[in-house]
């Protein structure tokens, strides 16, 4: 219990940064054709500087709405989103910021919190959850609390999958694989490294110095860093 309070204490954290004012703009419109959805937003979108064009960029979300049959009106749709979810959608928003493009997966309540437990061996959702992301929407409090139990349920389910075939011991090799292999990897993580790996803007070099040690630099403090690192 002490450590899941932990991990939802840090969840809770990351889901209640701040969405850049583009992004929290087409959440909105998400919102009102989704009455009473949380709204997730995660990849390239979650870091948008102030000097990029918002209507360059094509936001990802997720959208997790009470139930399919208030979120989606046609029958065969429908048992889309049942029998291979997600559905994925285009939309396009009119803001006092431009015409903002978005792409979002719809997963009803139940099947969120389905997909992402150890129910089912889904790593497409489990694997999403439990990278970055933020809540660019959501109703009220208890939805929060909901969505931040369900995000914990997706990491304690991608670290049970993939520790029993973890070699051992864990080493400087495991952060250089992450690190090559994952975080800059484009067809993993889309927007590029997360934002607890940039300071100002600027992503860390990453280094090995021994087996057992590496190091992670930028030219300017990220005070926040160790915090995040060792959190739960």
């Amino acid at each position: 219990p002490e450590r899941r309070a932990g991990l939802l204490s840090y969840i809770d954290s990351v889901l209640s940064r701040p969405a850049p004012e583009p992004a929290k703009a087409v959440a909105q419109a998400l919102t009102e054709r989704y009455s009473g959805a949380a709204v997730f937003l995660y990849g390239s979108g979650i870091s948008v500087s102030a000097h990029e064009d918002p209507t360059e960029i094509l936001f990802d979300y997720y959208v997790i709405a009470p139930d399919y049959e208030r979120a989606i009106d046609g029958v065969v749709e429908r048992f889309a989103a049942r029998a291979l979810p997600p559905n994925v959608y285009y939309v396009e928003a009119e803001t006092p910021l431009g015409r903002l493009r978005a792409k979002y997966a719809l997963l009803s309540a139940d099947a969120f919190e389905r997909l992402v437990s150890t129910r089912t061996f889904h790593s497409y959702f489990w694997a999403r959850f439990a990278q970055p992301c933020t809540m660019a929407w959501v109703r009220d409090p208890r939805t929060a609390g909901y969505v931040a139990e369900a995000i914990a349920q997706a990491v304690i389910t991608a670290v049970s999958a993939v520790a029993p075939i973890h070699p051992s011991p864990f080493t400087a090799d495991d952060f250089r694989y992450m690190w090559d292999d994952v975080i800059n990897n484009e067809a993993i993580l889309r927007g590029g490294p997360p934002v607890d790996l940039k300071a100002d803007g600027v992503v860390a070099t990453f280094e090995v110095l021994d087996p057992l040690t590496v190091r992670y630099s930028w030219p300017t403090p990220n005070p926040d860093f160790l915090n995040k690192l060792a959190a739960p």
